[in-house]
């Protein structure tokens, strides 16, 4: 982990960015995860950057694993239908658990966590983040109330032959990107129209992309 202070840029981006303090929020409300004030000590953050790569969605995936058992597998990316991975699901399974089995499972610290990785056009894995196993964590295509992953840690529930994989499989199942709206054009930060001006809605409430984005469409 490199410890030298990060560019300039970087640190200008994540000051400017309600990103951060946003998830930093979301974890400390989420009473799953091992937080700092559960803790009762105090963390010292440290930005960690991770090194830009020009990587194909469709290839991304999110494992859970329990206990060291890989329990599911979701394509990381639910904003896109992807044909061709249907095609590809045994594989895909078969190519994540030995790696899983292999590589992660008895080494990483702890035996419960999210991995994300990716699959390169060889079929070779790669590891691109870590995550807590909770809800704090996106379960994607799955859910956290569903027994497959909230049954409790240490109650002995054996973990299933083989990890479930989870892929969007039409364009009906297609959801929404959640980081969609922070890709507006940067002039049309806080944009609100005459008409709700004049209704005297604070320009700073803005509008969300999404609405945006609709209002800019023509008609039918």
């Amino acid at each position: 982990l490199a410890t030298t202070p990060p560019p300039p840029d970087c640190s200008s981006h994540s000051e400017s960015s309600d990103l951060p303090m946003h998830e930093e929020k979301e974890k400390e409300e989420t009473a799953d995860c091992p937080t700092a004030l559960q803790r009762n000590y105090t963390v010292r953050y440290t930005l960690v950057l991770r090194k830009w790569s020009n990587l194909n969605p469709r290839n991304n995936f999110r494992c859970f694993t329990r206990e060291r058992s890989l329990l599911a597998v979701s394509q990381r990316h639910c904003s896109v239908f992807h044909p061709s991975l249907m095609d590809d699901a045994d594989r895909i399974v078969a190519t994540i658990s030995r790696f899983h089995y292999d590589k992660v499972a008895h080494r990483f610290p702890d035996p419960n966590f999210v991995m994300d990785i990716y699959i390169d056009k060889n079929w070779r894995v790669w590891i691109i983040d870590f995550n807590v196993f909770a809800e704090c964590t996106d379960s994607l295509l799955f859910s956290w109330d569903e027994p497959l992953l909230s049954s409790a840690i240490g109650e002995g529930v054996a973990p299933p032959s083989d990890a479930e994989l989870r892929l969007v499989d039409s364009e009906v199942g297609v959801r929404t990107d959640p980081l969609s709206e922070y890709r507006a054009p940067i002039d049309m930060h806080g944009f609100v129209d005459a008409e709700r001006l004049q209704e005297g809605e604070s320009v700073m409430s803005g509008l969300r992309f999404e609405t945006f984005m609709a209002e800019c469409k023509g008609p039918k």
